[in-house]
């Protein structure tokens, strides 16, 4: 009789499975059923070890052998035409065979780590023998070297391993991630700016910059960035240059929205004329010391949750304040942001 593994149960779910007919398995320290009451065990526990799973898992090692089996054609590592150093023959020959094992089970493998193995697709194993052991120079070659043999990246066997078992996965590339998770940001706020800026321009290009969203008619830039960090000084000085009397405003974050208010033309000239006379004075003494930073204040922002359209509509609207206002009112919404923090949990 087939077993079905239920996995992550607590110890309070020992009664209620022993009523749905489960038995313990002292092996694989978890609880299982039969065919007969799989149904009834459905309802109350989603987390169980199927044989659809193993079935994907040959899957995947049928897709791995494939690329072995590539590889030895061409004669990676000792018989190809050595185009590259021998270090990229040599770690690309050890890491499908790895990937291989990683995925390959036998007698003693317990199934939760069967479980974890499938579902991992061997991203593991990039993370100990591959992530930040290459410069950015050596990752160009290794780009060069998928492409002259025809074979597929890391990443890509990975990815493939993963979207065995879940078509909707998302690549393991950092980049390919960001850039999905900037793309759907994006048509998040372009939902919400078109419904308050009907004459909001989405991507407009100009002088080899895009602008995540601009309003000619109320003057005013949006910016999406996924974090505080994406927020550079040099493209806020460009755009700037671009359009002098225009708000620039940014938004962080999906759904949970963080908000970056930015400050008036002016002050931002003022906090750019001291530091270029700092770095003046700096460059002069011949670079001793320490090299001055552009000052914290650069960044003015308060977070909150976006409940509404409306919400951030009144937002944007305070640029029409004087400076001190908005410093006023930035100071009283930091504020409330805080204790809101503490209350729910809920701020960026």
């Amino acid at each position: 009789m087939e077993k079905h593994y239920i996995l992550y149960t607590s110890f309070d779910d020992k009664y209620k499975l022993k009523n749905l007919g489960c038995k313990w398995c002292p092996n694989e320290k978890l609880w299982y059923c039969f065919n007969s009451n799989l149904n009834n065990v459905k309802t109350h526990f989603s987390n169980i070890f199927s044989n659809e799973l193993l079935e994907k898992n040959l899957i995947q090692i049928e897709y791995i052998n494939d690329v072995i089996s590539k590889s030895n054609e061409i004669g990676i590592p000792e018989n190809a035409d050595n185009k590259f150093e021998e270090k990229y023959y040599n770690t690309y020959y050890s890491l499908i065979n790895e990937l291989l094992d990683f995925l390959t089970f036998n007698n003693y493998t317990k199934i939760k780590d069967k479980q974890y193995r499938i579902n991992n697709g061997g991203k593991v194993i990039l993370e100990k023998k591959y992530f930040g052991k290459f410069t950015l120079d050596e990752k160009k070659i290794w780009n060069k070297f998928y492409e002259y043999y025809k074979l597929p990246s890391f990443y890509d066997m990975v990815d493939t391993c993963k979207k065995i078992v879940n078509e909707e996965h998302i690549s393991v590339n950092g980049w390919k991630v960001a850039n999905h998770n900037s793309k759907k940001q994006e048509l998040f706020w372009k939902e919400k700016l078109q419904y308050l800026y009907p004459k909001i321009i989405y991507q407009y290009k100009k002088d080899n910059c895009v602008f995540d969203f601009i309003d000619f008619d109320n003057k005013i830039i949006f910016e999406a960035k996924l974090d505080y960090n994406n927020v550079i000084r040099s493209q806020f000085t460009k755009y700037r240059k671009m359009f002098p009397d225009f708000k620039i405003v940014y938004l962080i974050g999906i759904y949970k929205v963080s908000y970056i208010n930015c400050f008036s033309e002016n002050y931002y000239n003022n906090l750019r004329q001291i530091y270029d006379n700092d770095y003046e004075i700096y460059k002069n003494n011949n670079y001793e010391g320490t090299s001055p930073k552009f000052p914290d204040k650069y960044n003015i922002y308060y977070e909150y949750n976006l409940t509404n359209n409306e919400d951030l509509y009144e937002n944007v609207n305070y640029y029409n304040k004087s400076f001190e206002d908005i410093i006023d009112l930035l100071r009283l919404q930091h504020k409330c942001a805080k204790i809101n923090k503490i209350n729910s949990c809920e701020y960026a």
